[in-house]
């Protein structure tokens, strides 16, 4: 197929596609909770920067100032005097085998696991 042919055949699928719509904006979300957590909750900073929850269920938090885990109860701040090579943490993601990796500012990549912080520079 040429270049031109691909052209054609994708916008052919787009003036195909079927229209798609949001959902209107006056209808109520039943059961949707909505809660504010911030420095008096024990965040570390009041800006987060990166979000992830882990294989346990544990909420992660990056900030300027370090990471917080939330375990459904109460905010456990984890940061260079807990560990942590550097405290402002701008990315976050969740693997399968339970770990979370941080994307740090100034210190690369820090994989955390039980308890355990590994940086990889």
């Amino acid at each position: 197929m040429t270049p031109r042919h691909l052209v054609m055949l994708a916008v052919l699928m787009s003036l195909l596609a079927p229209p798609s719509r949001a959902q209107e904006a006056d209808v109520p979300l039943a059961g949707a909770l909505h809660r504010v957590w911030g420095l008096d909750e024990g965040l570390p900073q009041s800006s987060a920067l990166a979000l992830t929850q882990s294989l346990e269920g544990h909420l992660f938090v990056g900030t300027q100032e370090g990471l917080a885990r939330f375990d459904g109860n109460t905010w456990t701040v984890l940061d260079q005097a807990a560990g942590l090579p550097c405290e402002e943490v701008v990315a976050l993601t969740s693997t399968p085998d339970g770990a979370v990796w941080a994307g740090t500012a100034g210190c690369g990549l820090v994989r955390i696991a039980q308890g355990a912080y590994r940086r990889l520079p």
